[in-house]
């Protein structure tokens, strides 16, 4: 995988744990990535590339929100989540751009539906 710049976070909740965020292309409006979720326990969710729109900077700051107006499709992962599917809708999102690609700042609320492979 090609990308520009990594942005890593934590998550809370449920899916509590990490968050890698590969850039794969930004502009001044949108941002391709594709995601990878790591949690608490060690298991990994693995999301398709995704698309976000960014708005205008907020003045005076390099804060700005972003919106995944297709959410994140979970296709599988390790662990539990090894064959799960399903959709994770980023309900409001924001980066620090001054720092998203020197440290990766960056927070979401999420909500959404994963349902687990069937036991063996």
């Amino acid at each position: 995988m090609n990308f520009s710049s990594i942005a890593l976070g934590s998550a809370t909740g449920d899916l509590r744990g990490g968050v890698i965020i590969y850039v794969l292309n930004m502009t001044s409006t949108t941002i391709q990535a594709q995601g990878n979720w790591v949690t608490e326990s060690g298991d990994t969710i693995y999301t398709t590339q995704a698309s976000a729109t960014t708005s205008a900077l907020i003045p005076g700051s390099a804060v700005s929100a972003a919106i995944y107006p297709a959410g994140l499709t979970v296709i599988g992962g390790t662990g539990r989540f090894a064959g799960a599917k399903g959709k994770i809708n980023i309900l409001f999102g924001a980066s620090d751009f001054a720092g998203f690609l020197n440290d990766g700042q960056f927070i979401f609320r999420y909500q959404g539906q994963i349902c687990f492979a069937q036991s063996k």
